[in-house]
């Protein structure tokens, strides 16, 4: 994996913190099948987010747009690809860049099954070092202005330098490679380890609110980051309208696969935690297609919650059928299902 043209494996693991513990990454070199509609679902989310406000609303209006849109292009529903190269990187708003923001994504290079390039073998990392890291979702005290964040003693211990004195200076880098000034120090009555001097300005640079999932971690070599990850109510999705129509959207996903598959040659894809997950272990799609799912099948999947605790859905398949009359024989969202149960 290749991190901005450097090998930075405490960026990597701060990068993969953020994403969080159900986002799957592929790897170099890895066999996927890759899903166009999948692809175009997270561009056109980007266009209704930027309009509607109401979850359901976006939901509902999503579905729509995406049975409605017609393929231009005779293109397959899923389309067999190699991994050739993974970047992940930070600040992620499609096309256009309007600001500096702490969401993540992976530039994944792919290439069809059917070229005749050479796939690389994926490399040994030689700095691999053991961390320690700690998540922490934000509370209404941790987020107030004249507040300080409150760490948990026994992640104070495991993730903090020993604290021998009244209180010491933590130091650690963003995802941008900021650094950031924290006062620790163990104080109160009963005693609690805080970070006072420092935090206002962490928070209010990066916009946190209640809800929002602190992310520290500290290398074997004493290096310490710090990342966040936005609650899925109040992520920035700042694209302007004006400046891209869902159809260019949606076409230029499809002409970019569609070119790569005749030519045989690499195409490039941002794929972005929390959303459409397009990429899919070759294998494992195999495996669920072998399971032959039909109606009455029960089924239990992980989501991540409010909090980003993981919640399991329990359910029922109820129904198998085309998701859009564009897309015949597409396995992308086939299943209709309904949940019964969920489990902590």
């Amino acid at each position: 994996v290749a991190t901005d043209g450097t090998n930075n494996y405490l960026y990597d693991q701060l990068w993969k913190l953020c994403a969080g513990p159900l986002f799957h990454l592929p790897k170099v070199g890895e066999k996927i099948n890759y899903f166009p509609q999948g692809h175009i679902e997270q561009a056109i989310f980007y266009f209704i987010f930027y309009k509607l406000i109401k979850f359901f609303r976006i939901f509902t209006s999503m579905n729509d747009e995406l049975c409605q849109l017609k393929p231009i292009f005779d293109i397959p529903s899923k389309i067999c690809c190699n991994v050739f190269s993974i970047k992940l990187k930070v600040c992620f708003l499609l096309i256009y860049v309007e600001t500096t923001t702490d969401e993540i994504y992976a530039e994944i290079s792919l290439l069809p099954d059917t070229s005749e390039v050479e796939i690389p073998t994926p490399r040994h990392e030689n700095n691999i070092q053991n961390i320690n890291y700690f998540t922490k979702v934000l509370s209404a005290s941790d987020t107030n202005k004249k507040g300080s964040f409150v760490l948990n003693k026994r992640h104070a211990i495991e993730c903090l330098p020993l604290l021998l004195t009244p209180s010491q200076e933590v130091i650690a880098k963003d995802i941008h490679g900021h650094e950031w000034n924290f006062k620790h120090t163990l104080r109160g009555t009963p005693q609690r380890h805080l970070f006072t001097s420092g935090w206002n300005e962490f928070s209010k640079g990066k916009n946190l609110v209640v809800g929002d999932c602190f992310v520290f971690l500290r290398g074997e070599n004493g290096e310490s980051r710090v990342g966040i990850r936005k609650s899925a109510h109040h992520q920035q999705h700042n694209i302007p309208s004006q400046l891209i129509s869902k159809q260019s959207m949606y076409h230029g996903v499809v002409a970019t696969a569609l070119n790569a598959i005749k030519r045989k040659c690499m195409f490039v894809v941002f794929y972005k935690p929390r959303l459409s997950q397009f990429l899919v272990n070759f294998d494992k799609f195999i495996d669920g297609v072998d399971r032959k799912f039909s109606v009455g099948s029960r089924f239990l999947m992980k989501f991540e919650g409010r909090d980003f605790s993981e919640i399991r859905y329990y359910g029922t398949i109820v129904g198998v059928k085309d998701f859009s009359t564009h897309w015949k024989d597409s396995e992308w969202r086939s299943l209709e299902v309904i949940s019964v149960l969920f489990l902590l």
